[in-house]
């Protein structure tokens, strides 16, 4: 659509002249099939938004957990998926390019601290690095699906609550 095609639609719809287009301007000149009469059939209610985003985030969790895996898989150089310190800290540096030795030890050692026993002699699990690696979001792994579009929202919806 051209602006000057644009503007014709909106000097069309905009039936009070205000340089908007209001939803029953909308509805009384475009027909959805009597969409005003019908309009709660597309209204999703609170509970059907926070089931679809629950289902969102935990798919979006199994992605970042078996791409996680794979990325430990080949950091595993024997195999046999618990990982010894010198693959951790290739897994790290690689996760982080700019995570020093400490720091690396550091998750290391916590991360053995969760199942302590298992851990001091054999090493670490490919579950535990997973958790881990969520839990300190390293290498963009953790982050919520939506977190930055909903943060940079905030602002919007904060202001339209004030509006009410």
């Amino acid at each position: 659509m051209t602006k000057e095609e644009s503007h014709l639609l909106t000097k069309y719809l905009d039936k009070n002249n205000n340089g908007l287009i209001e939803e029953d301007e909308f509805t009384q000149k475009i027909n959805f099939d009597n969409y005003a009469t019908n309009a709660h059939r597309y209204i999703v209610s609170e509970q059907n938004f926070l089931d679809v985003l629950m289902v969102a985030m935990l798919s979006h969790i199994g992605e970042q957990r078996k791409k996680i895996e794979a990325m430990i898989k080949k950091y595993d150089d024997n195999g046999d998926l618990l990982i010894q310190y010198d693959e951790f800290h290739k897994l790290m540096s690689n996760l982080e390019p700019n995570m020093n030795n400490d720091f690396s030890l550091k998750l290391y050692k916590q991360t053995i601290m969760q199942q302590a026993q298992h851990c001091m002699e054999y090493g670490i699990t490919v579950d535990n690095i997973i958790t881990m690696i969520m839990e300190w979001r390293l290498g963009s792994f953790g982050h919520p699906p939506l977190e930055n579009w909903l943060e940079s929202k905030k602002d919007v919806y904060k202001a339209q609550r004030n509006l009410k």
